[in-house]
């Protein structure tokens, strides 16, 4: 079905399924299958994130990601072919932890909330998970969209707005917009386009500055102004 021009058949409001890790990898990495290599891996991961923040992209190296991780350069070929691996597997992650953040986050409370409490549950959410990188993150965000396909990021949102449509109707929240599959999808684009450039372009300070004018942007344009000030229970 097509409502003013957006096509819904993309956001049935059926359970949908969250994008992980092993059905996006695309770049070589090899997934462990053992509790060892799991541990190796999450010792490579680890190393690459304290090298970015001491010496930044200029010193991560992939002996000086060996030696930190306390493996050969050798087996951390064996799970990654090149440090682009490294990022996608990071990002992928970041993306999964994400989405079951948001999940935890507002299947948990009570129901007694409106969409700015909505908004800002997901937007903070995703700021402090993405912030737990730390200089990292300014590079994941720069790095994404040569590393990762458009089919991530499409089913990344399909699965976000799918999950949103379903809260709202469960927690019964009222939002402005008629078509609410356009305006998540427009708030979606909306919080990634501005994290990007936040993180690329802008200090901690000023992240958090506009982190809160974000919120604001987003609750103004999805609050419905009809609707009681207390939200339907």
């Amino acid at each position: 079905m097509i409502m003013n021009g957006f096509d819904m058949r993309h956001y049935s409001h059926s359970r949908p399924e969250r994008p992980t890790q092993d059905n996006m990898l695309k770049l070589g990495t090899k997934k462990p299958k053992q509790a060892r290599s799991q541990t190796t891996v999450e010792a490579i991961l680890e190393a690459v994130t304290r090298i970015m923040d001491a010496e930044g992209l200029v010193g991560l190296t992939t002996n000086k990601i060996a030696e930190k991780a306390g493996v050969s350069v050798g087996s951390l070929y064996q799970y990654f072919k090149n440090k682009e691996s490294i990022f996608e597997t990071i990002l992928l992650r970041m993306t999964e932890e994400n989405l079951k953040s948001l999940e935890t986050t507002l299947s948990a409370g009570t129901k007694d909330r409106g969409i700015r409490i909505v908004v800002e549950l997901v937007v903070r959410g995703y700021y402090s998970n993405v912030k737990k990188l730390g200089k990292l993150s300014s590079v994941l965000f720069e790095l994404a969209p040569q590393i990762l396909s458009v089919h991530h990021f499409k089913k990344a949102d399909e699965h976000i707005i799918r999950y949103l449509l379903n809260r709202l109707d469960s927690d019964q929240v009222k939002i402005r917009p008629k078509n609410r599959e356009a305006a998540f999808f427009i708030c979606s684009q909306t919080v990634r386009g501005v994290l990007f450039m936040a993180f690329v372009q802008k200090d901690e300070t000023e992240r958090d500055l506009i982190i809160e004018e974000l919120i604001e942007l987003l609750v103004r344009y999805l609050e419905d102004d009809t609707a009681s000030s207390t939200p339907v229970i």
